[in-house]
């Protein structure tokens, strides 16, 4: 299901459901047996094509002249236009960097493959010389530099188109394919251990932001703790170049002293390590020497002094205060008969 052109708010269905990024420029979607492309039209009315297959049946979509300046592009189906001069949905888009996918459903399966993006600027060319004139029996060393910075670890596809008086080689295509590796680079947003100071008892939460800043996937396996005092999950994830996740979780401790912890994310070939470090006190904690109070007035107006006492079993300094629920009361007054 190839597709020319494409830019960063394109969506292509795989599987039923619509798959979609906000904002769209165009989206499709696959629904039982018709693919329908959204778009709008040269007059700006947003419509639906419908194309219906059978099972095992491919299907070619192509977005083709995207014209970046106007905010239109050429649709074609199966090497059929659909429509000319459609307008994109979100018109300050300039480039191509993606494709996004949505599964809505699980009863009805598509598939995509053969995935092109052809033209625009992805790749930075520089030749070497730019034109050269060859005497017979000579030739000449041509060399182009293709700048791989800001680049994911893919394959990228373009091709040199020759010009010459030759006729035999004038419009020739030489396809040339880049592959581009690389590594995941792990961030976080914690240049050393996270520093934790408290009482025993206390449940102190975090969240770590994890970014990678590579250019390629960052695969974590599992995710596991020192010790039983760090509470967190310990699914695996998947990170994108430039993407970000948030990994909360939570520390405690029921006995004092001072701690080193770590969590360990997983990947195919490192494990990354995220340290805490913690001093845990011995928190005060309060008694009293009775839960119940029975009170008993003898007159009324009246009052009663009430002595108890509070403990502190703790370690530490304790504060403490009061505070009164009570239940309102009401009298009735009855009157003798007369």
């Amino acid at each position: 299901m190839p597709a020319k052109d494409r830019q960063d708010i394109l969506g292509l269905a795989v599987v039923q459901g619509i798959l979609l990024v906000i904002p769209p420029s165009v989206y499709t979607y696959w629904y039982t047996t018709s693919l329908r492309i959204i778009y709008r039209t040269n007059t700006g009315y947003t419509t639906t094509y419908y194309h219906y297959t059978t099972a095992n049946e491919w299907v070619n979509v192509e977005y083709d002249n995207i014209d970046w300046t106007n905010g239109t592009f050429d649709l074609v189906v199966d090497g059929s236009t659909v429509a000319t001069n459609a307008q994109l949905y979100y018109t300050a888009a300039t480039n191509t960097n993606g494709i996004h996918g949505y599964q809505y459903s699980t009863a009805y399966v598509h598939y995509l493959d053969d995935v092109e993006v052809q033209g625009g600027t992805a790749l930075d060319v520089t030749y070497s010389p730019a034109s050269a004139t060859i005497s017979g029996g000579n030739n000449v060393v041509f060399n182009f530099t293709v700048d791989a910075s800001n680049l994911y670890a893919v394959s990228y596809y373009l091709e040199l188109a020759l010009t010459s008086n030759d006729t035999n080689i004038n419009g020739l295509t030489i396809p040339v394919i880049v592959n581009v590796t690389g590594d995941g680079v792990w961030e976080t947003n914690y240049s050393s251990c996270t520093s934790i100071s408290g009482y025993t008892g206390a449940v102190n939460y975090d969240t770590l932001k994890i970014w990678n800043s590579g250019c390629d996937t960052l695969m974590v396996s599992n995710v596991s703790h020192s010790n039983a005092r760090i509470l967190g999950g310990t699914a695996g994830f998947t990170l994108a170049p430039d993407d970000t996740i948030s990994y909360g979780y939570s520390w405690s401790s029921a006995t004092a002293g001072t701690f080193g912890d770590t969590i360990y994310f997983t990947e195919s070939d490192s494990t990354y390590a995220h340290c805490i470090s913690a001093t845990v006190q011995d928190a005060a904690s309060i008694a009293v020497d009775s839960t119940v109070f029975n009170i008993s007035y003898t007159g009324c107006p009246d009052s009663l002094l009430v002595p108890f006492w509070i403990y502190n079993d703790g370690q530490q300094t304790l504060n403490w205060g009061t505070n009164s629920i009570g239940v309102a009361f009401s009298r009735i007054s009855k009157m003798a008969p007369q």
